[in-house]
């Protein structure tokens, strides 16, 4: 069985959905994967039940000199780094006899233009930085063997110069997150969820002011991790009908939206998203909701349309979508889940995923007849 090599950007213990679900699990099936974390407080890389563990300043510097002394290097066949590409620069040095490859799950340096555009500040500042690092990081995609963008709009918006193998990755749902039998769900009240990052740039205030101002006997759940402003808004909104709650474990979440009936992912459109693959999206049809969101690119790749409600990202269009969740029967919202599992189920499992990413991968590494 071929080895495989994943460095992440990863602290340790962070748990990640496509990481967990393709490396950790399904694609074991196919290859001996070892996948590298880091911690700040580590001196020396160790290995830590089936993970590798090393210093995060190796990611930057020494990464191959501190896997050498936990793993023989020669004995992995691809390589991956994961959205950083000075890893990306280390492992094609430290794997020199292996196909090595690039990850790359968001336009990361071109947020902080797209962040300047809506705040209105330093914007050709930013742009001239851009600028700057997409060439250098343009030229080290190059020396790659592979690339996996997180869909084909991101290769050709970002790095369309590139031409050697590209493996689009979309973000997926793990096996059992399907399988799983979700409880009754009671209606009266509509119960709608939004899991994620709230922030300006993704207008989150936006859409929670639809909510707000629309009538109507239903209840918001909003879990996150953000600390900012925008969560202060939606906190001091004094609408008993929206509440804000603490990020919460994967086991737990899969059971706090099997309890509800929609779960909400609009995102804005623009450069920045239109190539993304929302996580939440998938988990959430694979759960049985109906997703309430806008249209996106990657929704024409999975997505049945009868298991949503797609809208426009503005005031009026989500109110639009809410009334028409909230005059539908239970029957209705059943049906409409049912139809969005189905195509989650058919397109983005990670078991469906890893079989074609393992063949992928595996073409890269026969012998050329």
């Amino acid at each position: 069985m071929k080895k495989l090599l994943l460095v992440t950007d990863l602290p340790a213990g962070t748990e990640e959905s496509a990481v967990d679900g393709l490396f950790r699990s399904r694609l074991r099936d196919r290859f001996t994967i070892d996948v590298v974390y880091c911690d700040p407080a580590l001196r020396r890389a160790e290995r830590r039940q089936d993970t590798l563990v090393v210093p995060r300043r190796a990611l930057r510097r020494g990464l191959g000199r501190e896997l050498a002394t936990v793993v023989d290097l020669h004995d992995y066949s691809v390589g991956i780094a994961r959205n950083k590409f000075y890893v990306l620069r280390q492992l094609r040095r430290a794997l020199s006899h292996a196909r090595v490859g690039f990850w790359e799950t968001f336009p990361h340096a071109y947020r902080r233009v797209a962040q300047a555009k809506l705040e209105r500040r330093a914007i050709w500042r930013k742009r001239l930085e851009y600028a700057w690092r997409r060439r250098r990081e343009a030229r080290l995609l190059n020396q790659a063997d592979f690339f996996l963008p997180i869909s084909t709009r991101h290769h050709q918006a970002f790095y369309p110069s590139y031409t050697r193998p590209v493996f689009p990755l979309p973000m997926g749902v793990e096996d059992s997150w399907i399988e799983s039998n979700p409880p009754i769900k009671p209606v009266p009240p509509l119960r709608m969820i939004y899991v994620g990052t709230i922030d300006a740039l993704r207008q989150i205030p936006l859409m929670n002011e639809a909510f707000r101002s629309t009538p109507g006997e239903f209840r918001l759940d909003y879990y996150t991790a953000s600390r900012n402003a925008s969560v202060e808004a939606i906190r001091a909104c004094r609408d008993p009908r929206i509440r804000v709650h603490p990020p919460l474990p994967r086991a737990q979440l899969r059971a706090v939206m099997g309890c509800a009936h929609v779960g909400i992912t609009y995102i804005p459109r623009g450069r920045l998203y239109d190539v993304s693959s929302p996580t939440k999206s998938v988990e959430y049809c694979a759960a049985g909701l109906v997703l309430l969101g806008n249209p996106l690119p990657d929704y024409e790749e999975w997505l049945d349309p009868d298991g949503a409600v797609l809208t426009p990202f503005t005031r009026e269009g989500i109110q639009a979508g809410i009334r028409q969740l909230l005059g539908m029967t239970s029957d209705e919202l059943a049906r409409r889940g049912r139809a969005g599992l189905a195509g989650a189920r058919q397109h983005r499992t990670y078991s469906a995923l890893a079989g074609r990413l393992a063949k992928f991968l595996n073409q890269l590494t026969s012998p050329t007849p």
